[in-house]
Protein backbone atom coordinates (compact mmCIF):
# COMPACT_ATOMS: atom_id res chain seq x y z
CA UNK A 1 0.00 0.00 0.00
CA UNK A 2 1.33 3.62 -0.87
CA UNK A 3 1.70 6.23 2.24
CA UNK A 4 -1.10 8.23 0.74
CA UNK A 5 -3.81 5.34 0.66
CA UNK A 6 -2.11 4.05 3.87
CA UNK A 7 -2.81 7.43 5.57
CA UNK A 8 -6.14 7.42 4.06
CA UNK A 9 -7.13 3.93 5.46
CA UNK A 10 -5.95 4.86 8.84
CA UNK A 11 -8.31 8.03 9.57
CA UNK A 12 -11.46 5.96 8.32
CA UNK A 13 -13.13 8.62 6.08
CA UNK A 14 -16.81 8.75 6.29
CA UNK A 15 -19.32 11.03 4.93
CA UNK A 16 -21.90 11.44 2.09
CA UNK A 17 -23.05 13.82 -1.26
CA UNK A 18 -25.86 15.79 0.43
CA UNK A 19 -27.11 18.75 -1.53
CA UNK A 20 -27.75 19.01 -5.24
CA UNK A 21 -28.16 22.84 -5.54
CA UNK A 22 -28.77 25.65 -8.26
CA UNK A 23 -28.51 29.62 -7.66
CA UNK A 24 -29.50 31.50 -10.23
CA UNK A 25 -27.97 35.45 -10.34
CA UNK A 26 -27.91 37.59 -8.12
CA UNK A 27 -27.44 35.03 -5.42
CA UNK A 28 -25.32 35.03 -2.15
CA UNK A 29 -25.15 32.07 0.40
CA UNK A 30 -23.02 31.63 3.83
CA UNK A 31 -22.73 27.96 4.76
CA UNK A 32 -20.82 25.59 6.88
CA UNK A 33 -21.49 21.54 7.63
CA UNK A 34 -20.97 22.05 11.40
CA UNK A 35 -19.95 19.02 13.73
CA UNK A 36 -22.91 19.05 15.30
CA UNK A 37 -24.94 18.54 11.64
CA UNK A 38 -22.99 15.18 11.28
CA UNK A 39 -23.19 14.33 15.07
CA UNK A 40 -26.87 12.38 14.35
CA UNK A 41 -25.31 10.30 11.87
CA UNK A 42 -21.40 9.96 12.56
CA UNK A 43 -21.84 10.80 16.67
CA UNK A 44 -17.87 9.34 16.81
CA UNK A 45 -16.84 12.09 13.97
CA UNK A 46 -14.80 15.04 15.50
CA UNK A 47 -13.52 16.63 12.31
CA UNK A 48 -15.55 17.36 9.49
CA UNK A 49 -14.11 18.87 5.60
CA UNK A 50 -16.71 20.01 3.40
CA UNK A 51 -16.56 20.34 -0.37
CA UNK A 52 -18.77 21.70 -3.03
CA UNK A 53 -17.92 20.49 -6.97
CA UNK A 54 -19.39 23.20 -9.53
CA UNK A 55 -20.94 21.28 -12.22
CA UNK A 56 -22.04 24.35 -14.50
CA UNK A 57 -21.75 28.43 -14.29
CA UNK A 58 -19.34 29.70 -12.21
CA UNK A 59 -19.19 31.67 -8.91
CA UNK A 60 -16.75 33.59 -6.12
CA UNK A 61 -15.61 32.37 -2.95
CA UNK A 62 -14.61 34.09 0.21
CA UNK A 63 -13.98 32.89 4.24
CA UNK A 64 -16.28 34.59 5.74
CA UNK A 65 -13.52 35.63 8.13
CA UNK A 66 -11.25 36.47 5.27
CA UNK A 67 -10.69 38.94 2.13
CA UNK A 68 -9.45 36.98 -0.74
CA UNK A 69 -11.80 36.07 -3.01
CA UNK A 70 -11.66 32.77 -5.50
CA UNK A 71 -12.89 32.42 -8.70
CA UNK A 72 -14.87 29.00 -9.36
CA UNK A 73 -15.50 27.58 -12.62
CA UNK A 74 -17.28 24.35 -13.56
CA UNK A 75 -15.03 21.60 -12.77
CA UNK A 76 -13.76 23.39 -9.72
CA UNK A 77 -13.77 21.79 -6.43
CA UNK A 78 -13.69 23.85 -3.67
CA UNK A 79 -12.51 21.99 -0.40
CA UNK A 80 -12.13 23.20 3.14
CA UNK A 81 -10.40 21.06 5.50
CA UNK A 82 -11.76 22.78 8.60
CA UNK A 83 -14.86 23.34 7.60
CA UNK A 84 -14.19 27.32 7.51
CA UNK A 85 -17.51 28.80 7.34
CA UNK A 86 -17.51 30.69 3.87
CA UNK A 87 -19.46 32.70 1.06
CA UNK A 88 -20.42 31.51 -1.96
CA UNK A 89 -22.19 33.81 -4.59
CA UNK A 90 -22.54 35.44 -7.94
CA UNK A 91 -21.81 38.37 -5.93
CA UNK A 92 -20.31 38.17 -2.44
CA UNK A 93 -21.46 41.85 -1.30
CA UNK A 94 -25.08 40.75 -1.51
CA UNK A 95 -26.78 40.48 2.08
CA UNK A 96 -26.28 35.84 1.97
CA UNK A 97 -28.74 33.65 3.10
CA UNK A 98 -28.10 30.85 5.21
CA UNK A 99 -27.37 27.31 4.16
CA UNK A 100 -26.39 24.03 6.03
CA UNK A 101 -27.07 25.14 9.68
CA UNK A 102 -29.45 22.46 10.69
CA UNK A 103 -29.50 18.79 10.47
CA UNK A 104 -29.81 16.74 7.39
CA UNK A 105 -30.51 13.26 6.28
CA UNK A 106 -30.31 11.91 2.80
CA UNK A 107 -29.70 13.84 -0.32
CA UNK A 108 -31.57 17.45 -1.04
CA UNK A 109 -32.30 19.34 -3.82
CA UNK A 110 -32.08 23.51 -3.56
CA UNK A 111 -33.02 26.30 -5.41
CA UNK A 112 -32.08 29.77 -4.47
CA UNK A 113 -31.75 33.53 -6.50
CA UNK A 114 -33.22 35.59 -9.03
CA UNK A 115 -33.33 34.63 -12.63
CA UNK A 116 -30.07 34.94 -14.33
CA UNK A 117 -27.55 32.45 -15.48
CA UNK A 118 -27.26 29.25 -13.41
CA UNK A 119 -24.96 28.02 -11.37
CA UNK A 120 -24.83 24.35 -10.18
CA UNK A 121 -22.93 22.36 -7.18
CA UNK A 122 -22.87 19.26 -5.76
CA UNK A 123 -21.65 19.41 -2.47
CA UNK A 124 -20.88 16.77 0.32
CA UNK A 125 -18.73 16.07 3.66
CA UNK A 126 -16.65 13.86 5.00
CA UNK A 127 -16.09 13.22 8.72
CA UNK A 128 -12.90 11.73 10.42
CA UNK A 129 -11.02 11.54 13.64
CA UNK A 130 -8.82 14.34 14.14
CA UNK A 131 -6.09 12.82 15.86
CA UNK A 132 -5.45 10.28 12.82
CA UNK A 133 -5.83 13.42 9.81
CA UNK A 134 -3.66 16.08 11.98
CA UNK A 135 -0.29 15.62 9.33
CA UNK A 136 -2.46 15.06 5.89
CA UNK A 137 -4.55 17.98 6.68
CA UNK A 138 -3.17 20.17 9.26
CA UNK A 139 -1.16 22.11 6.88
CA UNK A 140 -3.91 23.03 4.47
CA UNK A 141 -4.70 25.95 3.74
CA UNK A 142 -9.14 26.65 4.99
CA UNK A 143 -10.26 27.21 1.20
CA UNK A 144 -8.51 25.18 -1.60
CA UNK A 145 -10.29 25.40 -4.90
CA UNK A 146 -8.61 22.59 -7.42
CA UNK A 147 -9.53 22.16 -11.20
CA UNK A 148 -10.79 18.70 -12.07
CA UNK A 149 -11.37 19.28 -15.63
CA UNK A 150 -14.25 19.80 -18.27
CA UNK A 151 -16.44 17.41 -15.98
CA UNK A 152 -19.87 18.32 -17.71
CA UNK A 153 -18.16 16.82 -20.65
CA UNK A 154 -16.20 13.68 -19.83
CA UNK A 155 -14.92 13.78 -16.53
CA UNK A 156 -15.27 10.26 -15.39
CA UNK A 157 -15.36 11.45 -11.49
CA UNK A 158 -18.20 14.45 -12.27
CA UNK A 159 -20.04 11.35 -14.17
CA UNK A 160 -19.83 9.36 -11.44
CA UNK A 161 -21.05 11.90 -8.86
CA UNK A 162 -23.95 12.67 -11.44
CA UNK A 163 -25.66 9.25 -11.14
CA UNK A 164 -24.93 8.87 -7.61
CA UNK A 165 -27.13 11.89 -6.95
CA UNK A 166 -29.87 10.73 -9.82
CA UNK A 167 -29.83 7.01 -7.81
CA UNK A 168 -30.11 8.94 -4.67
CA UNK A 169 -32.99 10.81 -5.51
CA UNK A 170 -34.45 8.05 -6.83
CA UNK A 171 -34.21 6.18 -3.24
CA UNK A 172 -32.63 2.95 -4.61
CA UNK A 173 -31.37 0.28 -2.34
CA UNK A 174 -27.61 1.23 -1.14
CA UNK A 175 -27.81 5.07 -3.19
CA UNK A 176 -26.57 6.63 0.37
CA UNK A 177 -23.63 4.15 0.78
CA UNK A 178 -22.72 4.81 -3.08
CA UNK A 179 -22.88 8.62 -2.09
CA UNK A 180 -20.76 8.20 0.83
CA UNK A 181 -18.15 6.08 -1.13
CA UNK A 182 -18.01 8.54 -3.91
CA UNK A 183 -17.92 11.70 -1.06
CA UNK A 184 -14.72 9.82 -0.36
CA UNK A 185 -13.67 8.97 -3.83
CA UNK A 186 -14.14 13.30 -4.95
CA UNK A 187 -11.90 14.04 -1.67
CA UNK A 188 -8.94 11.66 -2.29
CA UNK A 189 -8.91 12.80 -6.31
CA UNK A 190 -8.72 16.48 -4.87
CA UNK A 191 -5.81 15.82 -2.63
CA UNK A 192 -4.10 14.18 -5.64
CA UNK A 193 -4.47 16.74 -7.92
CA UNK A 194 -3.69 19.30 -5.27
CA UNK A 195 -0.26 17.54 -4.81
CA UNK A 196 0.76 16.79 -8.16
CA UNK A 197 -0.19 20.52 -9.00
CA UNK A 198 3.08 21.54 -6.44
CA UNK A 199 1.62 24.87 -5.38
CA UNK A 200 4.00 27.45 -3.71
CA UNK A 201 2.26 27.06 -0.40
CA UNK A 202 2.42 23.25 -0.27
CA UNK A 203 2.91 22.33 3.16
CA UNK A 204 3.82 19.57 5.44
CA UNK A 205 3.32 15.63 4.49
CA UNK A 206 1.51 16.30 1.02
CA UNK A 207 4.74 18.43 0.54
CA UNK A 208 6.52 15.20 1.45
CA UNK A 209 4.84 13.06 -0.79
CA UNK A 210 5.84 15.07 -3.31
CA UNK A 211 9.70 15.26 -2.73
CA UNK A 212 11.82 12.13 -4.26
CA UNK A 213 13.93 11.44 -1.39
CA UNK A 214 10.94 12.32 1.59
CA UNK A 215 7.94 10.52 -0.14
CA UNK A 216 10.43 7.39 -0.59
CA UNK A 217 11.34 7.21 3.18
CA UNK A 218 7.59 8.06 3.63
CA UNK A 219 7.21 4.76 1.73
CA UNK A 220 9.24 2.57 3.66
CA UNK A 221 7.95 3.42 6.67
CA UNK A 222 4.77 3.11 6.34
CA UNK A 223 5.04 -0.21 4.54
CA UNK A 224 6.74 -2.00 7.30
CA UNK A 225 6.01 0.35 10.52
CA UNK A 226 6.44 -2.60 12.89
CA UNK A 227 10.61 -2.18 11.15
CA UNK A 228 13.19 -1.60 13.84
CA UNK A 229 13.94 1.34 11.13
CA UNK A 230 17.19 3.21 11.73
CA UNK A 231 18.11 6.81 10.04
CA UNK A 232 20.93 4.79 8.61
CA UNK A 233 19.17 2.72 6.94
CA UNK A 234 16.47 4.77 5.48
CA UNK A 235 19.14 7.57 4.05
CA UNK A 236 20.98 4.24 2.50
CA UNK A 237 17.92 3.40 0.91
CA UNK A 238 17.44 7.04 -0.69
CA UNK A 239 20.82 7.99 -1.22
CA UNK A 240 21.51 10.76 0.92
CA UNK A 241 23.52 11.20 4.23
CA UNK A 242 22.18 10.80 7.62
CA UNK A 243 22.16 14.49 8.42
CA UNK A 244 21.01 15.69 5.07
CA UNK A 245 17.81 13.00 5.43
CA UNK A 246 17.55 14.42 8.72
CA UNK A 247 16.90 18.20 7.52
CA UNK A 248 15.05 17.48 4.77
CA UNK A 249 12.38 14.64 6.31
CA UNK A 250 12.18 17.68 9.50
CA UNK A 251 12.00 20.91 7.19
CA UNK A 252 9.14 18.99 5.23
CA UNK A 253 7.13 17.05 7.87
CA UNK A 254 8.12 18.84 11.53
CA UNK A 255 9.84 15.86 12.50
CA UNK A 256 12.59 13.52 12.02
CA UNK A 257 11.84 10.25 10.65
CA UNK A 258 12.32 7.92 13.78
CA UNK A 259 9.78 10.33 15.63
CA UNK A 260 7.13 10.12 12.97
CA UNK A 261 7.24 6.35 12.69
CA UNK A 262 7.07 6.28 16.50
CA UNK A 263 3.28 9.06 16.13
CA UNK A 264 2.44 6.67 13.03
CA UNK A 265 2.42 3.67 15.30
CA UNK A 266 0.78 5.45 18.06
CA UNK A 267 -1.75 6.49 15.39
CA UNK A 268 -2.41 3.24 14.04
CA UNK A 269 -2.85 1.50 17.61
CA UNK A 270 -5.42 4.17 18.93
CA UNK A 271 -7.18 3.28 15.47
CA UNK A 272 -7.54 0.07 15.96
CA UNK A 273 -8.37 0.08 19.79
CA UNK A 274 -11.34 2.84 18.57
CA UNK A 275 -12.60 0.87 16.00
CA UNK A 276 -12.42 -2.30 18.03
CA UNK A 277 -14.12 -3.94 21.19
CA UNK A 278 -10.95 -4.18 22.82
CA UNK A 279 -10.68 -3.08 26.84
CA UNK A 280 -8.76 -0.79 28.48
CA UNK A 281 -6.21 -3.35 29.85
CA UNK A 282 -5.70 -4.29 25.88
CA UNK A 283 -4.28 -0.32 24.65
CA UNK A 284 -0.61 -1.24 23.29
CA UNK A 285 1.90 -0.92 25.64
CA UNK A 286 3.52 2.14 23.26
CA UNK A 287 0.65 4.34 23.40
CA UNK A 288 0.90 4.38 27.56
CA UNK A 289 4.96 4.72 27.12
CA UNK A 290 4.22 8.16 24.78
CA UNK A 291 2.21 9.40 28.29
CA UNK A 292 4.92 10.61 30.06
CA UNK A 293 5.60 13.53 32.64
CA UNK A 294 6.96 15.49 30.29
CA UNK A 295 3.78 15.20 28.23
CA UNK A 296 1.49 15.52 30.90
CA UNK A 297 3.21 18.41 32.19
CA UNK A 298 3.39 19.93 28.89
CA UNK A 299 -0.59 19.54 28.58
CA UNK A 300 -1.45 20.85 31.78
CA UNK A 301 1.11 23.69 32.43
CA UNK A 302 2.02 21.69 35.83
CA UNK A 303 5.42 21.89 37.97
CA UNK A 304 5.01 18.21 38.84
CA UNK A 305 3.23 15.30 37.22
CA UNK A 306 2.86 11.70 38.88
CA UNK A 307 2.02 8.89 36.86
CA UNK A 308 -0.55 6.20 38.63
CA UNK A 309 0.84 3.33 36.55
CA UNK A 310 1.22 0.84 35.36
CA UNK A 311 -1.86 -0.10 36.78
CA UNK A 312 -4.34 -3.24 36.32
CA UNK A 313 -8.18 -2.83 36.94
CA UNK A 314 -9.86 -6.08 38.65
CA UNK A 315 -13.35 -5.23 38.36
CA UNK A 316 -15.66 -6.56 36.14
CA UNK A 317 -17.42 -3.46 35.15
CA UNK A 318 -17.28 0.12 35.97
CA UNK A 319 -20.49 2.66 35.53
CA UNK A 320 -19.75 6.13 35.66
CA UNK A 321 -22.69 9.03 36.51
CA UNK A 322 -22.89 12.81 37.23
CA UNK A 323 -19.76 14.48 36.77
CA UNK A 324 -17.44 11.21 36.31
CA UNK A 325 -19.46 10.55 33.13
CA UNK A 326 -19.73 13.96 31.28
CA UNK A 327 -15.55 14.66 32.86
CA UNK A 328 -13.48 17.18 31.20
CA UNK A 329 -11.84 15.36 27.86
CA UNK A 330 -8.21 15.62 26.71
CA UNK A 331 -6.20 14.12 24.22
CA UNK A 332 -2.81 12.33 25.65
CA UNK A 333 -0.78 9.25 23.11
CA UNK A 334 -2.95 9.73 20.39
CA UNK A 335 -5.93 8.53 22.94
CA UNK A 336 -8.87 10.50 23.89
CA UNK A 337 -9.00 10.64 27.85
CA UNK A 338 -12.01 11.05 30.17
CA UNK A 339 -11.77 12.68 33.50
CA UNK A 340 -13.02 10.24 35.97
CA UNK A 341 -11.88 11.38 39.43
CA UNK A 342 -10.31 13.80 41.48
CA UNK A 343 -8.43 13.71 44.41
CA UNK A 344 -7.21 16.71 46.90
CA UNK A 345 -3.65 16.21 47.53
CA UNK A 346 -1.04 18.40 49.78
CA UNK A 347 2.86 18.07 49.24
CA UNK A 348 2.86 15.26 52.12
CA UNK A 349 0.60 13.32 49.81
CA UNK A 350 3.65 13.19 47.01
CA UNK A 351 5.12 10.77 49.34
CA UNK A 352 4.34 6.92 49.06
CA UNK A 353 2.27 6.61 53.10
CA UNK A 354 0.38 3.78 52.84
CA UNK A 355 -2.62 2.19 54.51
CA UNK A 356 -3.76 5.94 55.21
CA UNK A 357 -7.46 6.48 53.70
CA UNK A 358 -7.85 9.19 51.08
CA UNK A 359 -11.12 10.79 49.28
CA UNK A 360 -11.62 10.64 45.64
CA UNK A 361 -14.20 12.67 43.64
CA UNK A 362 -15.97 10.82 41.76
CA UNK A 363 -19.23 8.88 40.57
CA UNK A 364 -19.22 5.44 40.09
CA UNK A 365 -20.48 1.42 40.59
CA UNK A 366 -17.39 -0.89 40.72
CA UNK A 367 -18.78 -4.29 40.30
CA UNK A 368 -16.88 -7.70 41.12
CA UNK A 369 -18.73 -10.91 39.64
CA UNK A 370 -20.20 -13.49 41.64
CA UNK A 371 -17.93 -16.68 41.17
CA UNK A 372 -14.33 -14.86 41.01
CA UNK A 373 -11.91 -14.12 43.42
CA UNK A 374 -11.68 -10.64 44.97
CA UNK A 375 -8.11 -9.81 47.04
CA UNK A 376 -9.31 -7.77 50.39
CA UNK A 377 -8.00 -5.60 53.56
CA UNK A 378 -9.09 -5.97 56.57
CA UNK A 379 -8.42 -3.01 59.49
CA UNK A 380 -7.87 -3.56 63.12
CA UNK A 381 -11.70 -1.55 63.78
CA UNK A 382 -13.28 -4.47 61.57
CA UNK A 383 -13.02 -2.10 58.02
CA UNK A 384 -12.95 -3.86 54.82
CA UNK A 385 -11.39 -2.76 51.81
CA UNK A 386 -11.25 -4.35 48.05
CA UNK A 387 -8.77 -4.21 45.94
CA UNK A 388 -9.47 -2.18 42.74
CA UNK A 389 -6.39 -2.33 40.69
CA UNK A 390 -2.82 -3.94 41.60
CA UNK A 391 0.07 -1.61 40.39
CA UNK A 392 3.80 -2.44 38.54
CA UNK A 393 4.57 1.09 40.39
CA UNK A 394 6.90 -0.82 42.85
CA UNK A 395 6.87 -4.41 41.99
CA UNK A 396 7.30 -4.19 38.09
CA UNK A 397 7.16 -8.08 38.02
CA UNK A 398 3.90 -8.18 39.81
CA UNK A 399 1.43 -10.28 38.04
CA UNK A 400 -2.04 -11.07 39.04
CA UNK A 401 -1.06 -14.84 39.44
CA UNK A 402 0.14 -13.38 42.42
CA UNK A 403 -1.88 -11.89 44.56
CA UNK A 404 -3.37 -14.54 46.23
CA UNK A 405 0.27 -14.69 47.90
CA UNK A 406 1.08 -10.93 48.14
CA UNK A 407 -0.41 -11.10 52.39
CA UNK A 408 3.41 -12.37 52.92
CA UNK A 409 5.13 -9.75 50.91
CA UNK A 410 2.96 -7.11 52.68
CA UNK A 411 3.97 -4.98 55.57
CA UNK A 412 0.47 -4.91 57.64
CA UNK A 413 -0.43 -2.30 60.63
CA UNK A 414 -0.96 -4.41 63.46
CA UNK A 415 -4.04 -6.02 63.86
CA UNK A 416 -4.63 -5.98 59.39
CA UNK A 417 -4.83 -9.17 57.90
CA UNK A 418 -4.72 -9.25 53.67
CA UNK A 419 -7.51 -11.94 52.42
CA UNK A 420 -8.41 -13.44 49.16
CA UNK A 421 -12.52 -14.45 49.30
CA UNK A 422 -15.04 -15.66 46.31
CA UNK A 423 -18.17 -14.19 46.56
CA UNK A 424 -21.82 -15.90 46.04
CA UNK A 425 -23.10 -12.25 44.70
CA UNK A 426 -21.93 -9.59 42.97
CA UNK A 427 -19.85 -7.21 45.04
CA UNK A 428 -21.17 -3.92 44.18
CA UNK A 429 -18.68 -0.81 45.37
CA UNK A 430 -20.79 2.37 45.17
CA UNK A 431 -19.38 5.89 45.06
CA UNK A 432 -21.81 8.72 45.17
CA UNK A 433 -19.49 11.81 45.08
CA UNK A 434 -17.21 10.25 47.48
CA UNK A 435 -15.06 7.29 47.55
CA UNK A 436 -12.59 6.11 50.40
CA UNK A 437 -9.38 4.36 49.18
CA UNK A 438 -6.02 3.49 50.39
CA UNK A 439 -2.60 1.91 48.76
CA UNK A 440 -0.93 -1.20 50.63
CA UNK A 441 2.74 -1.15 50.53
CA UNK A 442 2.64 -2.04 46.23
CA UNK A 443 0.56 1.33 45.76
CA UNK A 444 -2.19 -1.51 44.62
CA UNK A 445 -5.27 0.86 45.43
CA UNK A 446 -8.62 -0.51 47.62
CA UNK A 447 -12.07 0.64 48.10
CA UNK A 448 -13.44 0.97 51.24
CA UNK A 449 -16.67 -1.11 51.29
CA UNK A 450 -19.98 1.00 52.70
Amino acid sequence: MDALSDVLAAIRLDGAVYIKAEFKAPWCVETQYGLHTAATRLPRADHIVFFHLLTDGSCKARLVDGNEEVEVAAGDLLLFPHDHRHLLGSDLMLSPAPVGSEAIEGLIEMRWGGDGEATRFICGYLACDRRACRALLGPLPAMLRIPLGDISKSGWLGDLLHIGVEESLAKRPGSQSLLAKLSELAFIEALRRYAQSKPPDLKGWLAGLQDPHVGRVLALLHGDPKRAWTVDELARAVALSRSALAERFTEMIGSPPIQYLTQWRLTLAAQALRSGSDDIASIPAQIWDSITEGTMKQRFGAVTVLLNGPRYFLMDSITASGSTKAGEKIEAGGLELTERATIDVGLLDLLHRPYREQTINRDTVYRFKAGLPVHMLEASDGSRYAMQAYSQIVDKTLTYDQLDALGSKLKLPSGWRYTTTTPDQDLVLGAQGKATVIQDDFDNTYQKLD
